[in-house]
């Protein structure tokens, strides 16, 4: 949703949902002996208006007894698995984009693209009048923040495969960008606090290398300013 002197759109371009379903994908189905977490709903701090989980005991895991099964899911999304013996939490990881628009926007939507196309016109006043810019709000919800290639940056930065991991790395309220609330993770094991350590570490990262650095490069040869000027 945009809005622009009061007046707000809901139109969405042709083939929208269509586009979404085709980035939905199954990452990993991940196996392991274990227990299941204690959780009570209520109501967080913050914005958001809805129950939310709060972990009270983390479900317990033995990354031992691993077993990633995502190549025995089917073309036709079927899957089958001989259960062994034994407790097991089975964990199906897919990505899909979350579908969240602008909300509460006011006046013309800050985009780099927009702000090229306006060089022309008012890039004499880069460095001048227009000293500097700034992300007015950065609200990105998300169960878990993810991209395409989080795997193998993952890999590259970290050093080992995050996949026989994943059922560690999602704490409650971590992707609530209206206040983010106390909760225990949903499961726990040996080496988890490390593993999230790593993987939010991992997030930070891929933020700074492909947010802030292009955005602060951008306004750096433009305005000149954080260069060419004293606080």
């Amino acid at each position: 949703m945009r809005t622009c002197s009061g007046l707000t759109s809901e139109e969405l371009p042709a083939g929208w949902q269509e586009r979404l379903r085709a980035r939905t994908r199954v990452v990993a189905i991940v196996a392991m002996l274990g227990t299941e977490p204690v959780v009570e709903m209520k109501k967080a701090e913050g914005l958001s208006p809805s129950l939310q989980p709060i972990v009270k005991t983390p479900g317990r895991l033995d990354p031992q007894s691993v077993k990633v099964l995502t190549d025995r899911m089917q073309p036709d999304g079927t899957f089958e698995w001989d259960v062994p013996g034994g407790q097991w939490q089975l964990f199906v990881f897919f990505q899909q984009p979350v579908n969240t628009r602008v909300i509460g926007g006011v006046g013309v939507e800050p985009q780099l693209g927009i702000s090229e196309a306006a060089d022309a016109e008012i890039g004499a006043f880069y460095g001048k009048t227009v000293r500097a810019g700034f992300c007015d709000s950065l609200e990105v919800e998300a169960e878990t923040y993810w991209t395409d290639n989080v795997l193998s940056e993952f890999r590259k930065r970290r050093g080992y495969d995050l996949t026989p991991w994943l059922p560690f790395i999602e704490t409650p309220g971590h992707g609530n960008p209206y206040g983010p609330y106390e909760s225990a993770p949903w499961f726990d094991g040996a080496n988890a606090e490390r593993v999230r350590k790593d993987y939010l570490q991992t997030v930070s990262d891929l933020w700074i290398d492909n947010f802030f650095a292009p955005l602060g490069d951008w306004l750096h040869n433009r305005t000149h300013f954080f260069n060419t000027h004293s606080p």
